[in-house]
């Protein structure tokens, strides 16, 4: 019987097959006819559970524990999507040759892409063209099973890492989760934060209804860590600046700079009409520039490409220049190697 063929049940155990991968990958494999939309928004509510607790789609399983879902009747209605076979022909030769062209490293454990603003990286109810749906078309191409370590907003540009196998994704979720891979971005801020270099510990909570959730700071959220420096500034209008998150939450980035009194240019959600400046592109000027990835010997250090938008921006600005990435990424290397202080 197949998984499309599988009868639902209430109470699934996961199996030893089954052991370290993600919830959210377990259910689309058991369930490939319901969206991962639908997953994502009952973890959020509380609708699925893992051995009678709540849990999140990036939740690792282990053999023996049980999976509770919906009831039955529930999840057939959910039940929109055609089997993976057909699914598969969303991605065109087109779609293929683009994500080859985003690749700045490749190894055999997992692959590096330099992700565009505006695309996004998992599916949802208005989403019908995403990272992860191509990713599984390209890696049976490929020969192997392409799993998603971490994610970047639809609207952040810059680097994303894709594990190849079950081990691996295993290995660099775990790397993510106790802060051995460091992260770093650059964005363009409007106005200029002082001081110039320092740290921000504002817990963050996500607040709002349906089609209208947004990320608050709130003593009542997860603790959120980001550690900024002003690179290049245009007097008090604006700044480029460094960012390292020590934590990964939902849009921790755009939300701690806003509680600078310094919002990302672009960023309409947080910032408002002030910060969609005539003359620059409205879009997110938010870029995930560089990793730092623990290997045997040293770290391995990525880093991805410029946005053509925000190069246009940094260009206007008079902030295109070598020596400010290179100031950039030793403030990522200064981070990994004091972030026991922090």
């Amino acid at each position: 019987m197949t998984s499309a063929e599988k009868p639902m049940s209430n109470l699934i155990p996961v199996s030893s097959a089954d052991e370290g991968g993600r919830l959210d990958h377990w259910l689309q494999k058991q369930y490939p006819q319901v969206p991962y939309g639908y997953w994502a928004k009952s973890c959020r509510k509380g609708q699925i559970r893992v051995d009678g607790k709540r849990v999140k789609g990036n939740e690792r399983l282990q053999s023996g524990q049980v999976v509770r879902l919906p009831p039955e009747s529930v999840l057939r209605e959910a039940s929109v999507l055609p089997p993976p076979a057909e699914r598969q022909q969303d991605a065109s030769l087109a779609d293929l040759k683009n994500l080859e062209s985003w690749i700045i490293h490749e190894d055999k454990d997992f692959v590096a892409l330099n992700k565009p603003a505006g695309f996004a990286v998992q599916g949802g109810t208005s989403i019908k063209k995403h990272l992860d749906g191509i990713l599984q078309v390209w890696g049976a191409h490929r020969g192997f099973s392409p799993h998603l370590v971490h994610r970047l907003d639809k609207d952040t540009s810059g680097i994303i890492l894709i594990a190849k196998n079950e081990g691996s994704a295993r290995r660099l979720c775990d790397a993510f989760k106790q802060h051995k891979i460091y992260k770093l971005y650059l964005a363009i801020a409007t106005k200029v934060p002082h001081p110039l270099e320092g740290k921000i510990d504002k817990p963050l909570k996500k607040e709002g209804g349906m089609g209208k959730e947004k990320m608050r700071i709130s003593k009542e959220g997860d603790r959120a860590i980001t550690l900024y420096k002003v690179i290049q500034q245009a007097g008090k209008k604006a700044s480029l600046m460094a960012l390292a998150p020590l934590t990964g939450r939902t849009h921790q980035l755009r939300v701690h700079l806003e509680s600078l009194g310094t919002p990302i240019l672009g960023d309409g959600k947080y910032g408002g009409k002030e910060v969609l400046w005539e003359g620059f592109p409205k879009k997110l000027h938010l870029h995930a520039y560089a990793l730092l990835i623990p290997q045997a010997k040293g770290f391995l250090f990525l880093k991805a490409e410029i946005s053509p938008h925000i190069k246009q921006s940094l260009d206007q600005l008079g902030f295109y220049h070598e020596e400010t990435f290179r100031e950039a990424e030793e403030f990522l290397r200064g981070v990994a190697k004091h972030q026991a202080e922090y």
